[in-house]
């Protein structure tokens, strides 16, 4: 009869214990499982109260998660030391212990305070089980009951049973939640995400992080803020509903600014940054009373928003609805969408700083190009009314010449042949001026160029010269150039001609002509062309000054008008290129340039 008396318990008990595994593995909500747990196990014992603590690893305290029963005048948010109390010693044993009369049991000890509290409680005897998960002790399990009430070892190891199940089921239950918070703020972040990506209009991105946010923290609204030196400026405010209140944005917009020392929550967010969470606005000093009447604010979260290490504004959300907890893992979806959101706002407001650039740059672009053309327009008009002038000073010249030329005495003629070199010089001067001027106006397209034949022309064309001072020219393999033949004419006879003009008296005088392949900034096929002479050579000091207009050099008498090398420099750049020189004084130039190579060009075979 004995034996049937404690097979028929052990069955009762492995039913109940079965039945209330159901009840708590019926829910994945944390917060009803836990509530579930404290319910069940109290049911279980017939005791007067039970008690959920969370062993937290940063503290080693046992933290209160729930309870069920009256406790009289034990505190409900109390924290026990990891050694602390009976559940205290259940974590340091990890095993299931009990005491028929706590404030009398030598293995425990309280301070004052908490004997008092536990002198008041309707409990005196007390049953406490470690929550093991993965061979560690994450909480603690308790039941109390009245002085003197003695727990079996079957009832401790039903305990340490229905604890096993408890904790797998809280794990399932954080797990779930774990996944749901990642799910929700990989929504969350989808959403914010593809808004940044289809657009950078500021006000549409921050309309979508505002509201989604609102959405995933459970809040009734969510607003942002910017920074801006020590104040803050409302830029966007959405409910989670996304219904509109114009009022009440009336109202927030009405404030313009205000200063960090007027919102204590927003000041230490951005002074530590880190969240702050305000759940009772009616108890908290960190929110203005003047919001909290104004806006019917009841508690609310305040996030930084941090791009590169620097705090640009703040994130908050609000409920109205009374006094509420934010939740651990809601702070943490805040953080993720407020870093989301600061490079949302960053990158937008980079673009607009582009857009704003791009839009001056167009207008000084715009405003250059008519000045360009104001100028161009003067030098073409002056050089052409310089011409009328000219030519009756020539004209006068050449008569004054042949009238009276045989009156002149010498110096009267070397006068007059002054006189008539510097109005060719000057005639030399308007035309290279012109030609200036027309530089990328000549409106004609681009057509494959044959170097070679050019070169030819313009050897041709100083071919006098060359012979005259026995230059010896030779000339490499060229290739086909991309661009307008006027211009690629211009820069080999200023070229050429310099080396003409400059080779200086040296025993064997030799002008070089070649190119080779070269690759653009762009990767652009590119060539680069050179002319090579053993003259008078140029001072590194002036290898820029001689690309500009009016630079001659001074130490040879040659004639030019210092125009010819800028108009060099103004075409090859204009085609894309660049030119440069390289020399030394004494040791001969050598100019080089690049220049676009046709599509599909082939090199020039003739010697």
């Amino acid at each position: 009869a004995r034996l049937y008396g404690v097979a028929t318990r052990r069955q009762r008990e492995a039913e109940s214990l079965a039945e209330l595994g159901r009840h708590i593995s019926q829910s994945l909500d944390p917060q009803e499982v836990k509530q579930q747990i404290v319910n069940s196990v109290r049911a279980l014992f017939q005791t007067r109260v039970s008690a959920l603590f969370r062993l937290d690893p940063d503290s080693d305290a046992l933290l209160v998660l729930a309870r069920s029963g009256e406790f009289g005048g034990v505190d409900p948010n109390l924290q026990l030391p990891h050694r602390a109390g009976l559940s205290g010693l259940a974590v340091s044993e990890r095993r299931p212990v009990a005491s028929s009369d706590i404030l009398n049991d030598p293995r425990l000890s309280f301070t004052p305070e908490a004997r008092a509290d536990y002198e008041r409680a309707p409990f005196r005897s007390a049953l406490a089980v470690p929550l093991i998960i993965k061979e560690q002790v994450v909480g603690v399990l308790s039941v109390g009951d009245r002085l003197g009430r003695v727990f079996t070892d079957e009832e401790k190891q039903l305990a340490q049973a229905f604890a096993d199940q408890a904790a797998m089921a809280l794990e399932n239950a954080r797990l779930f939640e774990e996944t749901t918070v990642r799910r929700r703020v990989a929504e969350a972040l989808l959403d914010i995400g593809q808004a940044v990506g289809s657009t950078l209009k500021l006000k549409q991105v921050l309309k979508v992080i505002a509201q989604r946010t609102a959405q995933a923290i459970n809040a009734e609204r969510c607003a942002l803020q910017l920074l801006r030196g020590e104040e803050l400026v409302p830029v966007m405010g959405q409910f989670a509903d996304g219904h509109s209140d114009p009022a009440l944005w009336a109202k927030l917009k009405a404030m313009r600014t205000y200063k960090l020392e007027e919102t204590p929550a927003h000041a230490q967010a951005i002074r530590t940054r880190r969240p702050v969470a305000v759940e009772d606005t009616t108890t908290s000093s960190l929110i203005p009373a003047s919001w909290i009447e104004t806006f019917g604010i009841s508690s609310a979260l305040v996030v930084p928003l941090v791009h590169q290490d620097q705090v640009i504004g703040t994130l908050v959300a609000e409920r109205t609805g009374g006094p509420s907890l934010w939740r651990q893992e809601q702070i943490n979806l805040a953080m993720a969408i407020a870093n989301q959101a600061a490079l949302a706002l960053e990158n937008a407001r980079l673009f607009e700083e582009s857009r704003r650039l791009v839009e001056d740059l167009k207008a000084l672009t715009q405003e250059l190009g008519v000045k360009n053309r104001e100028l161009d327009t003067f030098v073409y008009t002056v050089s052409h009314d310089l011409k009328a002038p000219l030519v009756t000073l020539q004209g006068m010249a050449e008569l004054l010449m042949d009238g009276y030329g045989q009156a002149l005495d010498e110096q009267g003629q070397h006068f007059l042949d002054r006189l008539k070199a510097n109005a060719r010089q000057m005639e030399q001067l308007i035309l290279d001026l012109l030609a200036l001027s027309r530089i990328g106006r000549e409106g004609h397209s681009a057509e494959t160029v044959p170097l070679r034949e050019v070169v030819d022309g313009v050897l041709l064309e100083w071919g006098g010269r060359i012979r005259a001072k026995g230059i010896s020219v030779i000339c490499h393999e060229l290739p086909v150039l991309w661009g307008l033949r006027t211009q690629v004419d211009q820069v080999m006879s200023n070229l050429i001609g310099n080396a003409v003009k400059y080779s200086g008296e040296p025993a064997e005088p030799v002008i070089e002509i070649g190119a080779k392949d070269a690759a653009g900034e762009g990767g652009d096929a590119m060539v680069e062309c050179y002319v090579r002479d053993n003259g008078i050579g140029i001072d590194p000091a002036y290898h820029e000054k001689v690309f500009e207009i009016f630079q001659r050099l001074k130490e040879t008498e040659s004639e030019g008008t210092g125009v010819g090398l800028a108009i060099v420099k103004k075409i090859v750049e204009g085609a894309g290129g660049r030119i440069w020189v390289e020399s030394a004084r004494g040791q001969g130039a050598t100019f080089r340039f690049t220049w676009p190579k046709a599509p599909g060009a082939h090199r020039n075979e003739s010697a």
